[in-house]
C-alpha cells in the first residue's frame, strides 16, 4: 500500500511548490506576515493533486477501505512538503538580519495546517469527479482566494496576525477537517459525473444478484440433456 502511494505522489508538483516556494521566501526574506502567508500557500498547491488515481475504477472494487488509501496518499507529500517549508523558513528568517515582524512558530504552523488542509479537502472533493485526474485548476483557485482574502483589508483584520486570530484559524482548519472525513467515506451516493466504472464498481460489491437462484425440491428428476442425434421427424 505505502509503495503504491509513494507512486501515486505528484512529485513533479511537489518539487515545483518547494521551488517556487524557496525562490520566494530568498526573494522576500519574508519579513512581513503576507510574504509568508504566499509562501504557504505556493508550498502546499501540490496537495490539491494527491487523491488522484489513474487507476481508480480499479482500487474502488479493493477490500481496503477509501479513508485508508487516502490517508496514505496524503501522508507522504503532507511530511515532505511540511518539512520543506519548516526549514526554508527556518534558514530564511536566521540568515536574515533586517526588521521582521515577529511570529510565534506556533502560529505560523497553525496557518500552514490549515492551508494545507483546504488544498487536501479541494484535493477529496475532486476525487469524486469524473475528468478532475491531474487537474491543478481547483488548488489555483483556493491559493487566489487566500492570496485575495490575505490582500483584502476586512478579511486580512479578521485572519491577522494569526496569533491573535487562533479561533478564526482553528475554525478554518476544523472545517477543511471535515470535509476531508466526510469525502473519505464510501457514500452510496456520488457527485454528478462520476466515473460510471467506479460506480459500477462499487455496485458489484454492494447489491446482491438480482436473479434469486430456481428452487431445488427433493426428489424431482432432474432434466438431462438430451444427446445429440437425429432429430425424428
Amino acid at each position: 500500500m505505502w509503495r503504491y502511494s509513494t507512486r501515486l505522489v505528484p512529485w513533479p508538483l511537489v518539487a515545483a511548490s518547494t521551488s517556487i516556494g524557496t525562490a520566494w521566501a530568498v526573494r522576500s526574506h519574508l519579513d512581513t506576515a503576507n510574504e509568508r502567508s504566499v509562501l504557504a500557500v505556493i508550498s502546499t498547491l501540490a496537495l490539491c493533486a494527491v487523491f488522484d488515481d489513474q487507476a481508480s475504477a480499479f482500487t474502488t472494487a479493493t477490500p481496503t477501505p477509501l479513508w485508508a488509501r487516502q490517508l496514505t496518499r496524503a501522508a507522504v507529500p503532507l511530511v515532505v512538503l511540511g518539512l520543506a517549508w519548516a526549514l526554508v523558513v527556518a534558514v530564511v528568517t536566521r540568515l536574515h538580519t533586517g526588521p521582521v515582524e515577529a511570529a510565534p512558530p506556533w502560529a505560523m504552523a497553525l496557518e500552514w495546517c490549515t492551508v494545507a488542509s483546504s488544498q487536501l479537502a479541494v484535493a477529496a472533493i475532486g476525487s469524486h469527479r469524473a475528468g478532475s485526474t491531474g487537474s491543478v485548476l481547483p488548488g489555483l483557485v483556493v491559493s487566489l482566494v487566500w492570496i485575495a482574502g490575505g490582500a483584502n483589508p476586512d478579511l486580512h483584520s479578521h485572519l491577522f496576525p494569526v496569533s491573535e486570530q487562533v479561533a478564526a484559524w482553528c475554525a478554518l482548519l476544523c472545517a477543511a477537517s471535515v470535509i476531508v472525513a466526510a469525502t473519505s467515506r464510501e457514500w452510496p451516493w456520488r457527485l454528478p459525473g462520476a466515473s460510471a466504472v467506479a460506480a459500477s464498481a462499487s455496485g458489484r460489491r454492494t447489491l446482491p444478484d438480482p436473479t434469486p437462484p430456481e428452487p431445488q425440491h427433493p426428489g424431482a428428476a432432474r432434466a438431462e440433456p438430451e444427446p445429440p442425434g437425429t432429430t425424428d421427424r
